[in-house]
């Protein structure tokens, strides 16, 4: 059996907002415990974030990290991938179900270039995994940088981000119904600190 170098690694983080474990179901805890970087298939690796329409997810706004250093130092990885916009995906019927009101959907894929250097870093990593002990991993899921097309309604404002690390085992929820709000505010920040999109194109 392989060992699973990057399992109890996965975290989301970025600007925008911090993240609690409270707001990941245990069910996907368990998920991306018996994760590794085998499991993630480039091609078919995709995101899906939910939250009010008013927030625009641009590319560049979502990356995902991928650390790992061997014990003895013979191999050190610190790579980021774009998780890039994919506009001409179909989004599965289950995760449609859960929209409300004034909700969008962002589907998001690694660009050509990353998944094909996904692809290099899990060859670079196979000997390692193969081995029990080997090395200590990361991985990250990180939203910077999202804009605003027009102002946030008062109250909470939701954000839910799915995963699917390949097409057999479909989406499954990743992060569940963050407040980005309060997460704001818990940060010494605001939710008026987002960026109007019109300023950022002026």
């Amino acid at each position: 059996m392989r060992s699973r170098i990057l399992r109890g690694f996965f975290v989301v983080t970025g600007a925008m907002f911090l993240v609690a474990c409270t707001s990941i179901p245990i069910t996907s805890l368990y998920k991306l415990y018996k994760l590794d970087p085998f499991d993630i298939d480039p091609q078919e690796f995709r995101l899906i974030i939910r939250a009010h329409e008013a927030i625009s997810v641009r590319k560049g706004n979502v990356t995902m990290g991928l650390g790992f250093k061997a014990h003895d130092d013979s191999l050190v990885i610190d790579d980021t991938y774009i998780v890039d916009i994919e506009r001409n995906g179909s989004l599965p019927a289950e995760v449609l179900d859960d929209k409300g009101p004034n909700e969008a959907f962002t589907l998001l894929k690694l660009s050509e270039a990353d998944a094909r250097q996904l692809t290099e870093t899990q060859r670079l990593l196979k000997p390692y995994i193969e081995k029990d002990d080997s090395g200590d991993g990361s991985f990250a899921i990180n939203i910077n940088n999202v804009c605003l097309t027009k102002a946030l309604p008062e109250g909470k404002s939701l954000l839910t981000v799915y995963m699917q690390s390949d097409v057999e085992d479909g989406f499954f929820v990743f992060l569940n119904n963050l407040d980005m709000r309060k997460k704001r505010k818990d940060i010494d920040g605001s939710i008026d600190d987002i960026p109007v999109c019109a300023d950022l194109d002026a």
